[in-house]
């Protein structure tokens, strides 16, 4: 797994906000709360002490590769996210600015920490997103601030930054036939997973499933991300994403609509 330590890490924290500092520097606008970072759990979530309680911060707008999921363990560039978040927040006072709702049904807080450096209000989230170390992430009713990220997000794509580096790979690219004869070890990397749709189902909550015609993986998504309905069988998909493995199979997550790469 990929890290990043030391002057290293430093040059991309400078460069996070030097890209911030030219698109969407911001003073706090809204609703918030101050707290300290007491602890780092990955790239998108923190403890933080709001008047002498410790809670659950979850960020935002943005997903970034996973450290220790349950399901989907540890993630490529995983570490390189939680290690810039560290560099950013930790043991710093943040203003948490929130959007419709200020908790999720777990008890997180739900909120845009936003922390003073040399003297400018960086949004954390967009800062892990110009970076290439996140993917936007919509959840409504929580979508006010969600165009920030997505423009970052766009913008590290350009310029192939983080997880972004290896998309234009010829060895990330993937069929599904391909995926199923090597799923054990591109399990938690990024790759560029081709499907040739064969339906497409939605459960009650929303969750969508495009599933391929070898029956072995799908793309799991939700509405907002694209327009579904201009999917038809037999179309040809490439979605860039971390293989995943759960009960209901094989499958990439599209969440934020720069993964479409055809």
């Amino acid at each position: 797994m990929r890290k990043f330590h030391g002057n290293r890490l430093g040059v991309l924290l400078g460069l996070a906000l030097a890209v911030l500092g030219v698109l969407r520097g911001a003073g706090v606008a809204g609703p918030s709360a101050e707290g300290v970072v007491v602890d780092v759990s990955d790239g998108d979530t923190v403890k933080v002490r709001l008047s002498g309680d410790v809670k659950t911060l979850r960020y935002l707008y943005i997903d970034t590769p996973e450290l220790h999921h349950p399901q989907r363990g540890e993630e490529e560039f995983g570490e390189a996210a939680a290690e810039l978040n560290r560099k950013l927040v930790m043991g710093r006072a943040i203003r948490i600015e929130f959007d419709a709702e200020r908790e999720d049904k777990y008890g997180r807080l739900l909120g845009t920490p936003m922390v003073n450096l040399e003297g400018r209000w960086v949004r954390v989230s967009e800062a892990l997103a110009a970076r290439g170390l996140g993917l936007s992430m919509v959840v409504p009713p929580n979508d006010s601030g969600a165009w920030r990220v997505r423009g970052a997000v766009m913008e590290a794509k350009e310029k192939g930054l983080g997880l972004w580096g290896p998309s234009r790979d010829r060895s990330r690219g993937f069929s599904e036939a391909q995926i199923k004869a090597f799923a054990g070890k591109l399990r938690g990397r990024w790759i560029r997973a081709e499907i040739k749709v064969k339906k497409i189902t939605q459960s009650k909550g929303g969750t969508v499933r495009i599933w391929g015609d070898r029956g072995f993986l799908h793309i799991l998504s939700y509405p907002g991300v694209y327009d579904f309905s201009s999917l038809q069988p037999g179309d040809r998909l490439v979605i860039w994403g971390c293989l995943t493995a759960s009960s209901r199979g094989w499958h990439v997550r599209w969440i934020d609509p720069a993964q479409k790469m055809n």
